[in-house]
């Protein structure tokens, strides 16, 4: 009899630790696994799908009409650091979120834009139904008279009221065209046709188009050619609507004077008198619209508009205006224009 092998397995025991080393082995590799594949899910999620659904939310909220940029629950904007730098997990999209932040931007103009155009159509309209109100209630009173038959209406009495009939309706017409004029400014709707030319006879023109006895427009002494970039029809307005609210606005005798000066980035026309300035509030609205008033009752009223529509033609020009004035001491108005 001979001694037992302590080594010796039967095949069926050696199969069965083998088998069961394998199992315990394909179970450690399917673990492994499983903690890579959510340590890359984690990975991934926090890398692109944190940044993606951010975007998401970010065009959500514009479809919506929010086009502010979202911020956490701290109130930060995530892909920004304190710094201002992005954050990494960001970086990866930075066209993208350039992209998105452009279409907000753009979208926020536009919808100012349209407020803008809204809030102006409405201004024009109640102006128009302010400023015509005066002038059509006497046209409409003076219509009413000379209807009736009980009186017999003097040969002087009617012309007198058709001279008064067609001062209205005058007025109401450059109302008309000056609510236009500065409508389409204010929405640079205006078609501005700028060529370069010498500006000096304009100059002339207007001032004598504006000679009167009660005030004298002196023209100071300029070069005898001035070239400038502009749009004659404008610029002429420019300079009549501002020559003539010195007229109106000023005693019989006042000086006027129209300068110009010239360095080599701009020209300066400088409109001054001598007459009875402004106060701090006038000067600080004088480019307002309806500062003083559309009231018809004097003819020297006109539409309220002229200082604001030169104003607005000057920076349609790419120039500017400024106001030094004193009560009692005279007004200075000085326009700049680019070479």
């Amino acid at each position: 009899m001979g001694m037992e092998n302590a080594y010796y397995a039967p095949d069926d025991v050696l199969d069965g630790l083998v088998g069961a080393s394998l199992v315990k082995s394909f179970l450690l590799v399917i673990i492994a696994l499983l903690v890579i594949i959510i340590a890359l899910s984690i990975w991934y999620g926090r890398t692109f799908g944190v940044p993606l659904l951010y975007m998401m939310n970010w065009i959500k909220r514009m479809s919506k009409g929010d086009l502010s940029v979202p911020r956490n629950k701290k109130g930060n904007i995530p892909f920004r650091k304190k710094n201002g730098k992005l954050h990494k997990r960001f970086r990866i999209f930075r066209d993208i979120l350039f992209s998105i932040r452009k279409l907000a931007n753009t979208l926020e103009k536009n919808e100012q834009y349209q407020k803008r155009v809204d809030l102006t159509r409405e201004e024009w309209i109640t102006g128009l139904s302010h400023d015509l109100k005066t002038p059509l209630s006497s046209i409409y009173g003076y219509a009413k008279i000379l209807e009736t038959g009980s009186y017999k209406w003097t040969e002087e009495e009617i012309q007198a009221m058709g001279s008064t009939m067609t001062e209205k309706a005058s007025y109401m017409s450059d109302l008309i065209e000056d609510l236009n004029l500065t409508y389409r400014l204010k929405n640079n709707a205006l078609p501005i046709e700028k060529r370069v030319q010498d500006i000096v006879p304009l100059l002339k023109d207007v001032i004598h188009s504006l000679t009167n006895t009660d005030s004298t427009i002196i023209m100071e002494k300029v070069e005898t050619e001035i070239r400038l970039e502009v749009d004659p029809k404008w610029f002429t307005r420019i300079l009549t609507n501002l020559l003539a609210n010195a007229q109106k606005h000023n005693p019989k005798g006042t000086d006027i004077r129209l300068g110009v000066s010239r360095t080599p980035e701009h020209t300066f026309l400088t409109i001054k008198d001598n007459g009875v300035g402004m106060d701090q509030e006038t000067k600080n609205k004088l480019f307002d619209r309806y500062y003083r008033g559309g009231s018809t009752t004097d003819k020297s009223n006109g539409t309220g508009l002229g200082m604001a529509i030169a104003h607005q033609l000057v920076l349609a020009h790419g120039g500017n205006v400024f106001v030094e004035s004193e009560k009692g001491k005279g007004t200075t108005i000085t326009i700049t224009l680019p070479n």
